[in-house]
């Protein structure tokens, strides 16, 4: 008999020894074919004739015995959604981590180690899995911020409204666009006739400047009625 083979029937003076190949399942651990054959349990692949501890026939990292059948060969794990990282694994491939939306991949998972993740840093976001970190849009001058950055969000801008002092209702500004807030506008005052003329019209950033008009003394005369833009003058 030869390693990798077990004795079945012992030489006598009337026949000769008989051998057969250790089964599958079965490794001849010290390769010796006088001794039987050892079986070896999951975690391991041991085909028919196999020599060796059960311990060297382990299936690799990388591989699992899917089925807990030594008899059968060990899977591959696809490195991909799973992973084996030592060997002799029974049973199913681990599942390989997932990275989630805020987090970014540190290092790439293979057949033999987990994916790596971290989360982003400040100013930085992901929005899917198994994604890089990005950095932050910045909103522009004429721009206001509408969501704010976080690791899983980008940030979202809007322009700023412009007050329009020429529209059926005259607007002007009351408060300007800041870094978190739109432009808030207000009605253009309208000067009193009666009281008041009209210094200055307003603009989109300046309101109505309406000024008192003058009242001619009881020693004056009047030499030019007022109007909406100019003041009485008396003399």
């Amino acid at each position: 008999c030869v390693a990798g083979q077990e004795e079945v029937n012992q030489l006598t003076t009337t026949s000769d020894r008989s051998c057969r190949a250790c089964p599958a399942g079965k490794t001849d651990a010290d390769s010796n074919p006088s001794t039987a054959c050892v079986a070896c349990g999951s975690g391991h692949y041991i085909p028919e004739g196999s020599i060796g501890s059960c311990n060297s026939l382990r299936c690799s990292a990388g591989f699992t015995d899917a089925d807990s059948d030594p008899k059968t060969a060990c899977v591959a794990c696809n490195g991909i959604s799973n992973y084996s990282p030592t060997p002799g694994r029974s049973g199913n491939c681990l599942a390989m981590r997932v990275c989630q939306a805020g987090e970014e991949v540190t290092q790439d998972g293979s057949s033999t180690a987990n994916r790596g993740c971290q989360a982003c840093a400040t100013g930085a976001y992901s929005t899917s899995t198994n994604s890089e970190c990005e950095t932050c849009d910045t909103c522009l001058a004429n721009q206001y911020r509408t969501v704010d950055c976080s690791t899983k969000t980008n940030v979202a801008c809007s322009n700023c409204d412009t007050c329009d002092p020429s529209a059926s209702t005259p607007k002007t500004l009351k408060t300007a666009c800041s870094e978190t807030e739109n432009t808030k506008c207000e009605d253009c005052d309208v000067c009193t006739l009666s009281t008041h003329f009209r210094k200055a019209q307003c603009t989109a950033t300046e309101q109505t400047q309406c000024q008192k008009l003058t009242l001619c003394s009881s020693e004056q005369f009047q030499t030019r009625q007022p109007s909406l833009t100019q003041d009485r003058l008396c003399q």
